[in-house]
């Protein structure tokens, strides 16, 4: 669910993935693709563009433009198509099929041996018709976590605003963006294709889309594999409670885990938690110096870091795992030397958001609870604070639950509990890590129980999502994907 989940990227520290320049194209034939040569040598993809409606109910109405990248099957006879989606929501799955090309060894490039692969940009995301807003309004700091009502106030005065320059400049599509819009855009796709059957590799918010097919399209379902499971089901303060706690729980380990190995820049720290207490309570007296950021960079981040900004970084700095927990190690020593530019978050300058964070707000409004006044919101923040102290509930799910208060568009797609009809979808493979920061296990687990036909199986790890590298479990979705073989339920896997 989480803002950083291009998850292959994860693996390529500094890489920096090539946007795609689509190629001038006619207006395709609604429920046609052209497909032609990318513009970057990628060997054996191309790329396409479909026009779908914007808004299903008005099948001939207006039109948006889905920008996609297709791997062709290293078989004579491929067995059929598999899509991508890396999660967000926001999340470009041209730049995760583009990623996966560049990087053979990954788990997602065997899957060529019988199958196509398809990158897939949803609606408001990358090449999609992108999310425009005012980034003037969207740069202004207004806190998430309020203590007056007045603040409360203040910061939805603010989102309302922000919320209705993006309405302006995005056009009809902004009221259309949420989860059964892209599953029915994912299907128009597949039918454009000629493809029976839909596969997904489903990542994150991912997994949000793939269970929705099941119940929106169980018959045409093929193979969906659910990794990091998030859960549409929950509402309110259990929402944002779960997701809190898994974040708190995962960077428990991640002390445990600096203290007990050297090679952690922190470990002489001793107490790394009271280091980090240190830290946030710096953070909270005053913003720590960023001063590698400023806003004329190639790639403008803030110059300074606020208490909120540091722990939502801290989170996205959990989610490549153990494996990669020393980069952000040295990223919390340099910020307590007066460094904390590696732990800023970026400063906007066009009208659209490359890294997907306009997309994400305005996807996410349509998708999910909101707070009812002040004192909901407070109770909530009283809840986090008590029950997550070092965290303090700053999470992706805070942000819905906060700023989308007065957002100009009604959630269309309310969380609820997942729809009878998906009993009738053929079995799913759902995974899900024990010490991910970002999707809880308990999702995982909920998601399972509200679908009897789907096998789930564990990681005992730490990471948000598990297919993003060679492992056990890795291999275990492949046998799934490639060959239908689903493993022994429960399963836990050791990497």
């Amino acid at each position: 669910m989480l803002r950083s989940t291009l998850q292959f990227v994860a693996l390529l520290p500094g890489c920096m993935l090539p946007v795609l320049a689509a190629p001038s194209y006619a207006v395709p034939k609604q429920g046609s693709i052209e497909w032609k040569n990318c513009t970057i040598p990628l060997d054996g993809a191309e790329c396409g563009k479909i026009s779908v409606p914007i808004d299903y109910s008005q099948p001939t109405g207006r039109t948006t433009t889905l920008a996609m990248v297709r791997a062709k099957s290293n078989s004579t006879t491929p067995k059929g198509t598999i899509f991508l989606n890396p999660g967000g929501p926001g999340g470009s799955g041209v730049e995760l099929l583009v990623g996966l090309l560049q990087s053979p060894t990954l788990p997602g490039m065997e899957l060529l041996k019988d199958y196509h692969l398809i990158g897939l940009d949803p609606r408001g995301v990358g090449q999609s018709s992108p999310i425009k807003c005012s980034a003037k309004l969207w740069n202004i700091r207004v806190p998430t976590m309020v203590e007056t009502e007045a603040e409360y106030k203040a910061m939805a005065r603010h989102w309302k605003a922000v919320g209705h320059s993006c309405r302006m400049l995005t056009g009809p599509l902004f009221d259309h963006l949420d989860t059964t819009h892209v599953v029915r855009d994912f299907d128009f796709v597949r039918q454009a294709i000629g493809e029976e059957k839909f596969n997904l590799v489903g990542l994150s918010y991912g997994t949000q889309i793939a269970y929705t097919y099941a119940e929106m399209f169980p018959q045409n379902v093929g193979r969906l594999l659910l990794d990091g499971v998030l859960d549409h089901g929950q509402r309110g303060i259990d929402t944002v409670q779960t997701e809190s706690a898994a974040f708190e729980i995962t960077l428990h380990k991640f002390f445990e885990w600096c203290e007990g190995d050297e090679t952690c820049s922190l470990h002489d720290k001793g107490d790394v938690q009271a280091f980090f207490k240190r830290l946030t309570a710096k953070a909270l007296a005053k913003p720590l110096d960023a001063p590698n950021c400023n806003q004329t960079a190639e790639a403008p981040c803030r110059s300074s870091v606020t208490l909120e900004e540091l722990i939502t970084s801290v989170q996205g700095g959990l989610i490549p795992g153990q494996a990669q927990w020393g980069a952000l190690a040295d990223n919390l020593l340099a910020a307590s030397k007066g460094d904390a530019s590696a732990l800023s978050v970026p400063y906007f300058t066009g009208e659209t958001d490359p890294k997907g964070s306009w997309a994400s707000l305005a996807i996410g409004c349509q998708d999910w609870g909101r707070a009812r006044g002040f004192a909901d919101l407070r109770a909530v923040q009283h809840a986090t604070n008590t029950l997550s102290p070092l965290t303090l509930g700053y999470t992706q799910s805070l942000g819905y639950y906060a700023r989308c208060v007065s957002w100009p568009v009604k959630p269309s797609n309310p969380q609820q509990a997942l729809k009878k009809g998906i009993t009738h979808a053929p079995p799913m493979l759902l995974a899900n890590s024990f010490w991910d920061p970002s999707t809880s296990v308990q999702w995982a687990v909920s998601i399972h129980e509200q679908i009897p036909n789907s096998v789930l199986v564990f990681r005992n790890g730490s990471g948000h999502t598990s297919y993003n590298s060679p492992g056990e479990i890795a291999t275990a979705m492949n046998e799934f994907l490639l060959e239908g073989k689903l493993p022994k339920e429960g399963t836990v896997y050791q990497n």
